[in-house]
């Protein structure tokens, strides 16, 4: 079937008016396969994008174990900012607690134009966690973050947030979801913890 090519300036604009009113996302069914369109179509050029969205590069973050430790364990700390790339101590001691239980995490994961406290990537998927004070930053602020949570969750991503007042308490009750979810348990040798996976501890 012949199909003509939609690449004028007035097809442009109807394009970009259908697209751009989308405040959260965009469903796109569609009855045509992509080589079925011609190359200079706009309809091929978005039935493209949705297929294989371009997003740019994720940035990862080499952090220093040994310097953060040392920093981190500073009585003074609260009077300097943390190091590049934390926002905040609370983020550090997330950060560092997961490192010693052997959970591999990166901080100040981008995706987009959005920035997450800290990332673990697993078999099951990406799970965001935003560490959260508790100070009141503002309604602006929190519309900001409610809003890339949510678009998260809705590209699959598994989004655990946690409480800085329960992880001073008791941090490995604040952080129990993040194992949960990462199907770890722990079991004491001595002083020190060794994670395990479900199975193996069945075996």
């Amino acid at each position: 079937q012949n199909r003509r090519v939609l690449n004028r300036a007035n097809d442009r604009r109807r394009f970009n008016v259908a697209v751009s009113r989308a405040r959260d996302q965009v469903w796109l069914f569609h009855s045509v396969q992509l080589e079925e369109l011609n190359s200079k179509c706009l309809r091929r050029r978005l039935l493209d994008y949705f297929l294989e969205p371009e997003l740019p590069p994720e940035e990862i973050y080499e952090v220093d174990i040994s310097t953060l430790n040392r920093l981190a364990a500073q009585k003074q700390r609260y009077n300097s900012t943390p190091p590049h790339p934390f926002e905040n101590w609370f983020e550090v001691d997330v950060f560092l607690y997961l490192r010693e239980k052997g959970v591999p995490v990166s901080p100040q994961f981008q995706v987009d134009t959005y920035f997450i406290d800290l990332v673990i990537e697993s078999e099951k998927g990406k799970i965001a966690i935003e560490c959260e004070g508790d100070q009141w930053d503002g309604r602006e602020y929190f519309a900001k973050v409610w809003t890339k949570l949510q678009m998260l969750e809705r590209c699959g991503w598994t989004v655990i947030r946690i409480r800085g007042s329960e992880f001073y308490r008791h941090p490995e009750r604040a952080l129990e979801p993040i194992f949960r979810e990462l199907n770890i348990s722990f079991r004491r040798d001595r002083d020190w913890a060794i994670i395990t996976t479900e199975k193996e501890i069945r075996s």
